[in-house]
Protein backbone atom coordinates (compact mmCIF):
# COMPACT_ATOMS: atom_id res chain seq x y z
CA UNK A 1 0.00 0.00 0.00
CA UNK A 2 1.33 3.35 -0.81
CA UNK A 3 1.72 6.52 1.40
CA UNK A 4 -1.14 7.75 -0.89
CA UNK A 5 -3.62 5.46 0.05
CA UNK A 6 -3.20 5.16 3.86
CA UNK A 7 -5.90 7.33 5.57
CA UNK A 8 -4.71 10.25 8.09
CA UNK A 9 -4.57 8.38 10.97
CA UNK A 10 -2.24 5.47 9.06
CA UNK A 11 -0.02 8.16 7.90
CA UNK A 12 0.41 9.91 11.09
CA UNK A 13 1.21 7.15 13.16
CA UNK A 14 3.94 6.03 10.30
CA UNK A 15 5.26 9.10 9.97
CA UNK A 16 5.78 9.59 14.32
CA UNK A 17 6.54 6.16 15.04
CA UNK A 18 8.32 4.31 11.99
CA UNK A 19 10.13 2.06 13.50
CA UNK A 20 6.91 0.20 14.71
CA UNK A 21 4.98 0.93 11.70
CA UNK A 22 5.27 -2.58 10.38
CA UNK A 23 4.32 -3.89 14.01
CA UNK A 24 1.63 -1.50 14.34
CA UNK A 25 0.40 -2.64 10.84
CA UNK A 26 0.64 -6.19 10.99
CA UNK A 27 -1.80 -5.92 14.59
CA UNK A 28 -4.04 -3.63 12.33
CA UNK A 29 -4.60 -6.34 9.93
CA UNK A 30 -4.82 -9.41 12.92
CA UNK A 31 -8.33 -7.21 14.05
CA UNK A 32 -10.63 -8.14 11.78
CA UNK A 33 -15.11 -7.50 11.09
CA UNK A 34 -17.54 -8.55 8.24
CA UNK A 35 -20.26 -6.70 6.47
CA UNK A 36 -23.70 -7.54 5.84
CA UNK A 37 -22.76 -7.43 2.27
CA UNK A 38 -20.37 -10.68 3.21
CA UNK A 39 -17.36 -8.77 2.93
CA UNK A 40 -14.56 -9.31 5.20
CA UNK A 41 -11.89 -6.69 6.30
CA UNK A 42 -9.22 -5.99 8.90
CA UNK A 43 -9.47 -2.62 10.85
CA UNK A 44 -6.04 -1.61 8.88
CA UNK A 45 -8.30 -1.82 5.23
CA UNK A 46 -10.93 -0.19 6.42
CA UNK A 47 -8.38 3.40 7.34
CA UNK A 48 -7.95 2.29 11.20
CA UNK A 49 -5.45 1.38 13.41
CA UNK A 50 -5.62 -0.63 16.25
CA UNK A 51 -2.83 -1.80 18.29
CA UNK A 52 -1.88 -3.07 22.17
CA UNK A 53 -5.51 -3.50 21.94
CA UNK A 54 -7.51 -6.11 23.96
CA UNK A 55 -11.10 -6.95 24.16
CA UNK A 56 -13.65 -7.47 21.11
CA UNK A 57 -15.37 -3.68 21.08
CA UNK A 58 -17.91 -2.68 18.69
CA UNK A 59 -17.27 0.27 16.91
CA UNK A 60 -18.97 2.11 13.71
CA UNK A 61 -16.56 1.34 10.79
CA UNK A 62 -17.50 1.91 6.68
CA UNK A 63 -17.12 -1.18 4.96
CA UNK A 64 -14.72 -0.65 1.84
CA UNK A 65 -16.98 -2.97 -0.59
CA UNK A 66 -19.85 -1.42 -0.13
CA UNK A 67 -19.18 2.14 1.58
CA UNK A 68 -22.17 1.32 4.54
CA UNK A 69 -21.53 2.45 8.07
CA UNK A 70 -22.36 0.41 10.46
CA UNK A 71 -21.94 -0.98 14.25
CA UNK A 72 -19.56 -3.92 14.09
CA UNK A 73 -17.79 -6.11 16.68
CA UNK A 74 -14.10 -6.44 16.06
CA UNK A 75 -12.16 -9.78 17.01
CA UNK A 76 -8.31 -10.97 16.25
CA UNK A 77 -7.34 -13.22 14.31
CA UNK A 78 -3.71 -14.11 15.13
CA UNK A 79 -1.61 -14.92 12.31
CA UNK A 80 -1.45 -18.44 11.40
CA UNK A 81 1.58 -20.38 12.06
Amino acid sequence: MSKADLSLTQRLVTALLPARSAAIEAESREWRTSCECGHEFSVWDAGGVRFKAAGSPTVAIRCPSCRTVARRSLTRTPPAG
